[in-house]
């Protein structure tokens, strides 16, 4: 398991004209957080529930949910091919406004070349779904783009 008290984070931000309620079921209802994704997910939203996210031949992701406060904090242990290893993704929504402050954090990652990859990719990649996130919640967006 990795060490998520330390070394490299991916931190991002995003701001969602929806409540935190519409969010969060966004990120835990399986079919809404499949329309963020763009794969198919599952997900039990209790501790230590499953959790998995799968993109066909790109890859998969597998997990547990560590802990929860709906709705307002969700965290994940993720272990997927072809990542080197488990990481912890981490996700808060906040109220601002009439919308929600959503913050992501992403630990977990070691160090080494297999390590490096995974992290450019992931630090691109989830402003990405961060964005699909927010597209999907505002205007019920289907399709990932």
């Amino acid at each position: 398991m990795a060490d998520h008290r330390g070394g490299r984070r991916i931190e991002h931000e995003v701001a969602i004209a929806a409540p935190p309620e519409r969010v969060w079921r966004a990120l835990v209802e399986p079919v809404e957080a499949g329309r963020w994704a763009g794969g198919t997910v599952t997900l039990a939203p209790s501790p230590d529930g499953a959790v998995r996210f799968d993109w066909g031949e790109q890859g998969a992701v597998d997990g547990r949910v560590v802990a929860l406060d709906p709705p307002r904090h969700l965290v994940m242990d993720w272990d997927g091919y072809p990542d080197p290893g488990t990481t912890r993704v981490a996700f808060a929504l906040a109220p601002d406004g009439a919308g929600t402050a959503v913050s992501l954090v992403h630990s977990g990652y070691g160090d080494g070349v297999a390590w490096d990859g995974f992290f450019d990719g992931e630090a691109t990649g989830w402003v990405d779904l961060l964005d699909a996130l927010r597209r999907v919640v505002e205007s019920g967006d289907h399709e990932r783009r």
